[in-house]
């Protein structure tokens, strides 16, 4: 079973904007939140990791034991033909896939695909659902580099190369979806989160409301939350 860190890639939105969702989720009952839409991208994000690692792609789902249907088949197709874009766009020939990257006990994480060439240093990032990600300034991609960056494997790809970005979403787009951080983005981002990671050992209780509350198990509980919608219906 796959570790899950208290802060990591996909909450690093919701840390950076409310540390204090973490220390809130802490009191609540356990909940057991597994889908079968999650076990769908589990189960396809295990396809193209092994595809990526040199298996066919036959071989590949027949390791996998889930039910795909064709339309799954044809997502992890057009997924496969994208990042094999990324690398030749990008002159990516070392990579890794989903390395488990921890710089402490609840922080940590593992990203789809870490990888670099010459020029750069790649994050990418798999999704299978049909809710848009962006790209651009992308905080779980933000957070993957933050993470690789400090791991003694992984950081040797990051090390004096500029970051780019890919989502890949064949749901939505054929197209990777890329973006070349600033190394002014990537500095300001590095430096928020090191200040998010220090008001949630602080113990800070008080929180922020906004987009980052999506998807947050401590949303129907929450007084800012709950302002803030008392205030739209004003």
């Amino acid at each position: 079973m796959a570790k899950h860190f208290k802060i990591g890639g996909s909450t690093a939105k919701r840390t950076l904007n409310c540390p204090a969702w973490v220390n809130l989720a802490a009191k609540l009952p356990p909940v057991n939140r597994t889908s079968t839409a999650a076990e769908r991208g589990t189960a396809m994000h295990e396809v193209l990791e092994r595809m990526l690692l040199q298996d066919d792609f036959e071989t590949a789902v027949s390791r996998i034991r889930y039910p795909f249907d064709d339309y799954d088949l044809a997502q992890m197709r057009s997924a496969y033909t994208a990042i094999r874009f990324v690398f030749a766009q990008y002159g990516i020939e070392e990579y890794e896939c989903e390395p488990l990257i921890s710089v402490a006990d609840d922080v940590g994480g593992s990203p789809d695909v870490v990888g670099a060439g010459p020029e750069w240093a790649l994050i990418a990032d798999f999704k299978f659902g049909r809710g848009a990600v962006d790209p651009v300034n992308n905080a779980q991609i933000l957070f993957y580099h933050w993470l690789a960056k400090q791991d003694p494997h992984a950081g040797d790809l990051m090390l004096d190369r500029p970051l780019v970005g890919a989502i890949i979403q064949p749901a939505l787009s054929a197209e990777p979806q890329i973006y070349e951080f600033s190394a002014d983005e990537v500095r300001e981002f590095d430096s928020n989160i090191r200040k998010a990671i220090d008001l949630v050992r602080s113990g800070i209780i008080t929180a922020s409301s906004g987009s980052h509350c999506e998807w947050c198990p401590v949303e129907p509980y929450c007084e800012a939350r709950r302002s803030e919608e008392h205030t739209s219906e004003l």
